[in-house]
């Protein structure tokens, strides 16, 4: 409809369009008017953080859609891959993004996910549901990843519906031990939401 409006001369107002393609006036998009957030605040968030703390070397994680699947990009590619962008891309060579498809994974998906990652950085940005989240940390812990300090991890939540009843960790059909376990985990990561009241 967007594409549309600007041959019909019609304006058009979405709360969706993150994406910065959206936002380019002198495009086909010149009508439509965007009135949410978008990806690039997230990105230039990101890269502020990353800069406050003198981080150079980030490996991005995330959840991203099969191309036999026709569903297109994620949330998490378009929020990961903004800030990619914004940081350099891949003429950035202390940055890397690792895709995956989260409905195809498993545990040694995520060995291989954290071996990449840890050996090119020191800060690992994970998006994915919470589920795989929650099976990530665990791997991490079992590596030793969590408890030495040599890695920060960001958990990049676009899902959070209700911070009351935000517990990724706690999974009835596991054992107590385990789901402290993975509390302990989700304790050593810092999670960045959009979720607000």
């Amino acid at each position: 409809v967007s594409r549309f409006s600007s041959i019909w001369s019609i304006p058009v107002f979405t709360t969706g369009g993150m994406n910065a393609a959206f936002f380019q006036k002198n495009s086909e998009y010149r009508l439509l008017t965007c009135m949410g957030a978008n990806y690039q605040q997230f990105g230039n968030f990101f890269k502020h953080l990353l800069d406050e703390y003198s981080w150079h070397h980030v490996s991005f994680i995330y959840d991203s859609h099969s191309a036999e699947s026709g569903r297109g990009m994620s949330m998490c590619e378009f929020t990961l891959g903004q800030t990619f962008s914004m940081l350099g891309g891949f003429k950035n060579g202390n940055i890397s993004h690792i895709p995956f498809d989260a409905e195809k994974s498993n545990r040694s998906t995520y060995l291989e996910l954290l071996e990449k990652s840890s050996s090119q950085s020191r800060v690992i940005a994970v998006c994915a549901p919470s589920t795989v989240l929650r099976s990530i940390l665990l791997t991490a812990d079992d590596l030793g990843m969590l408890s030495t300090g040599d890695l920060v991890f960001f958990n990049v939540d676009l899902f959070i519906n209700d911070w009351e009843l935000y517990k990724p960790w706690n999974y009835p059909t596991e054992t107590v031990q385990e789901n402290q376990r993975a509390k302990r985990a989700f304790k050593s990561v810092l999670t960045i939401s959009s979720f607000s009241d």
